[in-house]
């Protein structure tokens, strides 16, 4: 009886959707703070104090306060001195302006999904008296897995590029989904009163 009434137990575990997110999974905006770092890893290096403004377009949607402020507490950790612009600090001016972020999700399995990041930024030095002093742009682009709750949680109301489009679940998945279900009901249903059944013969 024991192993009957094990299963009768996993059943709706096995039937239920996948859990939420792992503690190791970067959110939406964390990914693209992530992906603009690397872009800007080679300028900030060589800056000890700096004043920081941001600018850009995220879909449509000024977006780029969101990635000003994982970008300033980064760095800071590493040392340097960042001033959040409006500033009257006397420090070199850094101006990133974020061209183009995108977000999608591609199905992955039946819990899980792909995410593919990019980001294009440019951004501009400027010395304390104005003057350029070197301009670059640069492209970056990343993938990884997560569940489908994980990915759907991760949305930042701020702009819709942290919203992306769920992919659909397989079609034969969406199928057998209500047969698993009633199936899981069915046994269990069974089992609890076959059980029943038992005892009471038995008593």
């Amino acid at each position: 009886m024991r192993p009957l009434l094990i299963l009768l137990l996993l059943l709706p575990v096995l039937a239920s959707p996948a859990s939420g997110q792992s503690a190791s999974d970067p959110g939406h905006v964390e990914t693209l703070a992530r992906l603009g770092a690397s872009c800007l890893a080679e300028i900030v290096s060589q800056q000890d104090q700096f004043r920081l403004q941001t600018q850009g377009t995220l879909s449509g949607t000024s977006g780029t306060d969101m990635l000003s402020s994982p970008w300033a507490a980064a760095w800071t950790s590493e040392g340097k001195t960042v001033f959040m612009q409006p500033s009257d600090a006397v420090a070199p001016l850094l101006v990133i302006t974020v061209d183009r972020a995108e977000l999608m999700l591609k199905r992955s399995g039946r819990k899980h999904v792909e995410r593919h990041d990019s980001m294009n930024l440019t951004w501009w030095l400027s010395d304390t008296d104005g003057q350029l002093l070197g301009t670059d742009s640069c492209q970056q682009a990343g993938t990884d897995r997560l569940t489908r709750s994980a990915a759907r949680a991760m949305a930042d109301p701020r702009s819709p590029v942290t919203n992306p489009d769920l992919p659909p679940r397989s079609r034969i998945w969406n199928a057998a989904e209500p047969a698993v279900l009633i199936g899981a009901t069915a046994v269990g249903t069974y089992l609890l009163f076959n059980l029943r059944s038992r005892r009471a013969d038995n008593g």
